[in-house]
């Protein structure tokens, strides 16, 4: 009963998405191109999600800036960082939190 929504800025890797999603005949996956700050204002797209997940995309202060807006109120975002990301969520606590979230672990 999942369903999973890849949302990609860059149409050339979400024509391969597409294209593996239709042979892996996955009907609970869907391919949006778009980039993630301006998917967090649309209103098909606003606090919809249980988790967002991102990784390599930006420092985490402004990660949380782009996908905080796509998790509805009580859901989980989960940002995938370096080897050592001590130093930058100390930085964003304070974004995250005007944000209205918080933080809750880092696993290691």
């Amino acid at each position: 009963g999942w369903k999973f929504t890849l949302l990609e800025s860059m149409r050339k890797r979400c024509t391969f998405l597409e294209h593996a999603v239709e042979v892996m005949e996955l009907s609970n996956v869907d391919v949006v191109c778009d980039r993630a700050e301006n998917a967090g204002q649309s209103h098909d797209f606003r606090e919809s999600f249980d988790v967002a997940a991102a990784r390599a995309v930006a420092e985490l202060k402004i990660l949380a800036e782009y996908c905080l807006p796509l998790v509805r109120v009580g859901g989980l975002f989960i940002a995938a960082k370096g080897h050592d990301p001590h130093e930058e969520i100390r930085s964003a606590k304070a974004a995250v939190g005007k944000l209205g979230a918080s933080m809750l672990d880092l696993c290691n």
